[in-house]
């Protein structure tokens, strides 16, 4: 995981995931996917002015 400085203020979060072998890729995909939302539901609940416009999260 990584998190990185963005115009603003902002942070963007860089979640890497490599697996194998490749038949556990997929639960594990859904697991980071889940993860994921999670996450971002989270820091937009803390955040002061709400959820921010951007893309989700992605693998």
């Amino acid at each position: 995981m990584q998190a990185l400085p963005e115009a603003g203020g902002r942070t963007r979060f860089v979640w890497h995931t490599d697996v194998l072998p490749d038949t556990l890729a997929a639960p594990i995909a859904e697991s980071v996917e889940h993860g994921s939302a999670v996450i971002r539901r989270a820091l937009e609940a803390a955040a002061p002015s709400g959820p921010a416009p951007g893309p989700a999260a992605t693998g």
